[in-house]
């Protein structure tokens, strides 16, 4: 009974009203109302005050939210942690994805592992966009790049680069670069939140070292799924990581372009809040996740080598 007086005053709290903390509950505006009196005649203080209008929390009632909140949740991930252990995985899961990667290839596996533990709930948000895990409720995150928040745990997927790519339609009608220098003469398609079209790619090559290269960009989004379809539609080069291009490059619907050169490292890392308790449903999916990425860089390993030698 207390754990229920503490839930309906948080979720009051947050949602601004106590009729719609108790709708979580379900309870009556009337018995919400009764109930919030009687934690407060408990403490022996005041913790919202009420109008006709609105809702707000007192000086006090700010201080114990801030302390049981956080306590309460760790009771509620205690409590799924030990039924987990004794029954079937259950309860939801979200899920932050990219772009092309997601469409193209975790979507599939998703379905995969919803076969496998149907009782438990995907929420998927696709979007090339950074994430707050926090404050967008996000429990794990597939992200290319190094992890900059201390306070997050990753997971290495696989390793990637970034190679550069066009369509046979487009090297026909425009020719091919023999050099990161004739890129400047080229249509580029670039992903970029920036609205700025003045930009460099950063490229390395294995005996030349790093160049930093100047480019005419031509095309611009912040989907990298957009991006690959205007190069499969003949639009221009991208510089593409090679998990969302490796299967159209394998399939010739694009091909490598200064195939020696590919940008710095953008390992593809999941990320998560470190939780003292992590639920048993995470914790599956993201040893799901780990296992269908070591395959899949297996696999593609031999194909990446042989991609470099394509004209």
């Amino acid at each position: 009974m207390q754990h229920e007086l503490l839930t309906l005053f948080v979720e009051s709290a947050h949602r601004g009203s106590i009729s719609a903390g108790g709708r979580v509950l379900g309870l009556s505006p009337a018995a919400a109302s009764a109930a919030i009196k009687r934690l407060e005649k408990n403490l022996g203080v005041r913790l919202l005050e009420r109008s006709t209008r609105s809702l707000s929390l007192t000086s006090a009632g700010e201080e114990y939210l801030s302390m049981i909140a956080p306590a309460l949740e760790q009771l509620d991930e205690a409590r799924l942690y030990i039924q987990e252990q004794q029954n079937t995985p259950k309860g939801d899961i979200r899920l932050s994805i990219p772009s092309d990667l997601g469409r193209s290839l975790i979507a599939l596996w998703i379905m995969e592992f919803h076969q496998q533990y149907p009782d438990i709930r995907l929420h998927l948000s696709v979007s090339d966009r950074p994430v707050d895990l926090i404050d967008d409720s996000i429990d794990l995150a597939i992200r290319y790049g190094q992890l900059s928040d201390s306070s997050l745990i990753s997971r290495l997927l696989l390793h990637n680069q970034r190679v550069l790519c066009a369509s046979a339609d487009y090297l026909q009608h425009h020719g091919i670069p023999t050099t990161p220098d004739e890129l400047i003469n080229h249509q580029c398609l670039t992903i970029s939140a920036k609205s700025s079209f003045n930009q460099h790619w950063q490229l390395q090559h294995p005996e030349h070292g790093k160049r930093k290269v100047a480019i005419r960009n031509s095309l611009q989004s912040d989907d990298g799924n957009l991006i690959r379809l205007w190069a499969l539609q003949g639009a221009g080069i991208a510089l593409k990581s090679w998990t969302d291009v490796c299967q159209d490059i394998q399939t010739k619907k694009l091909i490598r372009v200064l195939p020696e050169w590919s940008s710095l490292n953008a390992p593809l890392q999941l990320i998560y809040v470190q939780k003292q308790l992590q639920p048993g449903r995470i914790r599956l999916l993201v040893d799901f996740l780990v296992k269908k990425f070591q395959y899949f860089e297996q696999s593609q390993e031999m194909n990446h080598s042989e991609s470099r030698l394509l004209p």
